[in-house]
Order: C-alpha cells, then structure tokens, then sequence
C-alpha cells in the first residue's frame, strides 16, 4: 500500500541522511493515514519521525510526535507500542535535562513492559531508569536496575541492549571509583 511505500522510502532517505526528504514523507504518510483513519500507519510515522527529530536535535517537536504515537498506541490498546512510546519520550526529557519527567516515563513503561510480558523493553526500561536514577544521585539503585536490565536482556539474548546497559554500569562503576 501507499503508506507503506512513503513509510519506506523515508527510512530510506533517513539512513542516507536526507532527514527532510524523510520529515516530508513522514508529513504525507501522517495525512494519508489519518484521511483513512489507519491508526498503526499513523503510530508507525509518529516513532519515525520522532527519531528523525532526536537525530536533528528537533527534541520538543520529537517529543510531540512520541506523545502523539502513544495516544494512538493508547487507542489501540498496543502494549508494546505503548511501552516503545513512554522509553522514546523518557529518552527525550532526560536529554532535556528533565530527569524527574524520565523517570516517571521508564518506570509506566516498566509497570507495562512487565504486565505485558515484554521481556526485553523491560530490560531496555531498567537501563534507562537505572541512567536517570545516576544523574539524580541514587548510584545505588542505578546499579540495582543496571542489573535488573542485564538479567534480561541475557536471557532474551539481546547483545545490543546488553552492551548498552554495560556499558553504562561500567561508567557509573568508574564514577564512583570502583574501577
């Protein structure tokens, strides 16, 4: 279908780093979809161009559409959706500095993640809590969830997230001088 198309020529012009070629067809696959009231077309374009908006530093405009792509994914009842959305918008308030609204975010969206079943955005979820949890000074309940996150991502065999998540756990182990 259309939508489909337009969705994939702007993940294509994304990766070749044409953002605004991608913004624009983002634009048009958002129109076509709410013309037909296809609800998962409009939450696919809503994450995709989130990204392209924190890829271009556009955070306030990001955070926007990732609001918006969690209203869908609410009216859809799309767990997963929901969980990718409140980890998306988490991200961005951190990178806002506003690590009390992140926090908040990472820990809906680990209450949904683990009702869900949704083993590895739980995962990703407590990594990311665990690097807010850092930032307020809490060292000893960032590593407890580093760990948690760790656990998880073993176990679903996700070696991008657990790179991720070791990453980050050794940084707050090197900053408390534990290394």
């Amino acid at each position: 279908n259309i939508l489909k198309m337009l969705n994939n020529m702007a993940l294509v012009y994304n990766q070749l780093g044409e953002k605004d070629k991608a913004v624009k067809l983002y634009k048009k696959q958002l129109k076509g979809a709410a013309e037909i009231d296809d609800k998962q077309m409009l939450g696919y374009a809503y994450l995709n161009m989130g990204i392209v908006f924190v890829e271009t530093g556009r955070i306030d405009e990001a955070l926007e559409c990732f609001d918006k792509q969690y209203q869908n994914a609410k009216e859809l009842g799309e767990k997963r959706t929901i969980a990718f959305a409140l980890g998306n918008m988490g991200v961005v308030h951190s990178e806002r500095g506003d690590h009390i609204k992140a926090k908040k975010m990472f820990l809906e969206q680990i209450e949904i993640s683990r009702n869900a079943g949704l083993k590895t955005i739980l995962g990703y979820a407590y990594g990311n809590l665990a690097n807010v949890l850092k930032e307020l000074g809490n060292n000893k309940a960032a590593e407890k969830n580093f760990d948690l996150g760790l656990n998880l991502l073993r176990e679903t065999g996700n070696q991008y997230f657990q790179s991720s998540c070791l990453y980050y756990k050794g940084v707050l182990m090197y900053d408390t001088g534990r290394v």
